[in-house]
């Protein structure tokens, strides 16, 4: 009954005065705990599986797989045609590994790309080649474009 709490205008820090002495409490304001609150959940979200699926930045850069623009998609359905196509099923050359139907596909989609970045050097078993990869979707988009600015130029000439 003795208790007697004292603060000063120097601060948040209280002492409770009482039978065994004084003791320091801490008054912690009601934005510290949003704050904090606010902070722990953001922790939370930011390591949960669903954020990394979603494809934040940090888990797959600028696009995730799933999000293909209408080149990359009609590259991709191209290849697909292409993989099912006589010209790589019915011969015997591109049956003959999986690195030889790569190279069948991969000339059936666009052959002046081929010829630019794989006729040199075809990929070899085992060989994993992102970057020409990267080079040879990249040619196909430009020679798609190209073919289409010569379409439009022509339509224009008429």
């Amino acid at each position: 009954a003795n208790d007697e709490i004292r603060g000063g205008n120097d601060g948040p820090d209280w002492t409770m005065r009482g039978g065994s002495g004084v003791v320091p409490l801490r008054r912690v304001s009601c934005r510290r705990w949003l704050l904090c609150l606010f902070v722990f959940f953001a922790a939370v979200l930011a390591t949960s599986p669903s954020a990394e699926a979603k494809g934040g930045k940090g888990s797959r850069g600028r696009r995730g797989k799933t999000h293909l623009g209408g080149l990359d998609k009609e590259y991709y359905m191209l290849r697909e045609e292409c993989s099912k196509s006589e010209a790589v099923l019915g011969s015997a050359n591109c049956t003959s590994s999986d690195v030889m139907r790569e190279n069948c596909v991969l000339e059936c989609v666009s052959p002046e790309c081929y010829a630019e970045i794989y006729a040199q050097d075809p990929l070899e078993e085992g060989e994993l080649d992102t970057t020409r990869g990267r080079l040879f979707r990249v040619c196909v988009r430009n020679a798609k474009k190209r073919r289409e600015a010569e379409r439009k130029q022509q339509d224009q000439e008429l």
